[in-house]
């Protein structure tokens, strides 16, 4: 039991420690705008690197590509016309997204990019849905699942999050985080933290989970009233938010994210 307790740590420590995200969202005035995902799993594929023996057999991997679904789907859109309704419309979500990868296994390099133009703020509401579609994708492109690193498929998964602006604020909802907090989980998530075994383990975790961070940038057409996220910076010209924190952070006190809200000025 201890050693599954272990491993299960161990496990959440790697998948936190060797990932640097960033959100990024430049707002017009009609709160049109871009979108633009930022994922760097470098550390990751560099410690991978360390602990598996180099195989003579297995070529190292490199890749720079750069994938526009709406071109894409122009080219083939005789093909895609002959999938089921279901299949179609899957597709389809990958309309206006770009995606962008490097990749070097031997040198430990792998950055992703995801955006996309939105031309209205409910196509941003339903964002994370869309880029679900698009990290199938990576995770083909990448060969995450075909002798990748087990942990870039976990990666490889979008947030639940959604958007929301009305009367001048705006609002970024972990729904994830929303959903999961009922009494029972909390009461289990209590009683597992006064283990002490667990938590020396968790001890050992520490200094890895702070070296890596969660960076979020908001551009908007007007100057910026108020944070709820306590420690958020503010540009000169009060138009972007820039909120960052490490992992330790936020698995300490996924209320800091939970919901984000952001007041601009009339």
């Amino acid at each position: 039991m201890k050693k599954r307790v272990f491993g299960l740590l161990a496990m959440v420590a790697l998948l936190f420690c060797s990932c640097e995200i960033k959100e990024k969202i430049v707002f017009d005035k009609d709160m049109s705008g871009k979108y633009t995902t930022t994922i760097d799993m470098s550390p990751m594929m560099k410690l991978a690197n360390e602990n598996m023996p180099p195989s003579p057999e297995k070529e190292s991997k490199v890749m720079d590509t750069l994938i526009v679904f709406s071109e894409m789907l122009e080219a083939y859109k005789d093909s895609i016309a002959t999938l089921s309704i279901e299949e179609q419309q899957k597709i389809k979500r990958l309309k206006g997204f770009s995606l962008g990868m490097q990749m070097n296994e031997s040198k430990g390099i792998f950055v992703m990019d995801i955006s996309k133009e939105f031309q209205d703020f409910d196509q941003l509401a339903t964002m994370a849905d869309d880029m679900a579609e698009v990290m199938n994708v990576a995770k083909g492109q990448s060969g995450a699942g075909q002798g990748a690193p087990p942990q870039m498929d976990d990666m490889l998964k979008t947030d639940r999050v959604t958007y929301t602006f009305e009367n001048n604020i705006f609002r970024r909802v972990d729904l994830a985080v929303v959903e999961a907090e009922s009494e029972e989980e909390i009461e289990e998530v209590e009683e597992e933290e006064e283990d002490p075994m667990m938590a020396g383990m968790m001890q050992q975790f520490e200094d890895m989970l702070k070296g890596s961070y969660m960076t979020i940038e908001y551009t908007f057409p007007k100057k910026v009233e108020s944070v709820s996220f306590e420690d958020a910076k503010i540009s000169k010209d009060g138009k972007t938010v820039i909120v960052k924190a490490d992992w330790k952070t936020l698995m300490d006190n996924d209320e800091l994210l939970k919901d984000l809200r952001i007041t601009l000025k009339e």
